[in-house]
């Protein structure tokens, strides 16, 4: 119990001790030197949250198309007067749809996590992810707000937290 409180007490007075030196401007952080400027404030502001929800409501529509595709699909096989070639070929497209449909849902839920996450490997990956629809006309909707909100100094700042899969030095 003795060692316990000696240890705390310590430590305390190597905190005093380094205030007294560095002023009351100590960044208490464990693991950063107090000689390092401090870090800009990490909080979500209502960008990072306005996209995030953008990123999910367009997962959600391309889940929804999805859904379209499966019950046209299943109207095509069980009710519709095609057959043959003719059938075949409609699958074909349709599984074409589905497959894209699918790379959009995913793409927009790994953009919203990216973004809500704060890292740096997630701010890349939404910007990687607005670059790849800014090459579709339809995609610049999307790809030019996403762009010029997250190059903009001031979110951009909020994504300083390191990769935590990122090898350490």
């Amino acid at each position: 119990m003795h060692g316990v409180a000696r240890s705390t007490d310590v430590a305390r007075g190597e905190l005093l001790s380094a205030r007294a030196l560095h002023g009351d401007r100590l960044d208490t952080t464990p693991g950063r030197a107090a000689s390092e400027p401090p870090r800009p404030e990490r909080r979500r502001s209502a960008g990072i949250w306005s996209l995030a929800f953008v990123n999910l409501a367009l997962a959600a529509a391309s889940f929804g198309f999805v859904r379209f595709l499966a019950g046209t699909e299943r109207y095509l096989l069980n009710e519709s007067a095609e057959f043959g070639s003719d059938l075949a070929a409609s699958q074909g497209g349709l599984l074409v749809l589905k497959v894209a449909a699918w790379a959009l849902c995913a793409g927009f839920s790994a953009a919203a996590l990216g973004v809500v996450s704060l890292t740096r490997a997630g701010r890349f990956m939404a910007l990687a992810w607005s670059v790849m629809l800014g090459l579709t006309l339809v995609g610049l909707l999307y790809a030019i707000p996403s762009l010029v909100a997250l190059t903009r100094p001031s979110l951009r700042d909020r994504f300083s937290r390191p990769d935590p899969f990122a090898p350490e030095d």
